[in-house]
């Protein structure tokens, strides 16, 4: 399983709600995440959001590449790929 969200930038927002609310709770792709998690499902790549804008254009520049990047990370674990496993400092 995948969990992702699709935000609006604090900065960008011209609402103080929306603002606060992100502020307080965060974004809703780590929630998304547990509560698959609680529900017996396993996550294959860590959870993900990717930037729109609030009024034009779907996505805000650079993620819609992020957002494939992210889909080709999936698709490596469904097909049994596994990245090398990198040690800052072996033990």
């Amino acid at each position: 399983m995948a969990a992702f969200d699709t935000r609006i930038s604090i900065n960008d927002t011209k609402s103080p709600i929306l603002g606060f609310l992100v502020k307080i709770g965060g974004y809703a792709a780590k929630p998304i995440a547990d509560r698959l998690q609680k529900k017996g499902g396993d996550l294959i790549v860590p959870p993900e959001g990717f930037f729109v804008n609030e009024t034009e254009e779907p996505m805000k520049e650079g993620e819609l590449e992020g957002a494939a990047e992210w889909t080709k990370q999936i698709d490596q674990v469904k097909m049994g790929y596994q990245p090398p496993i990198l040690w800052s400092n072996p033990v």
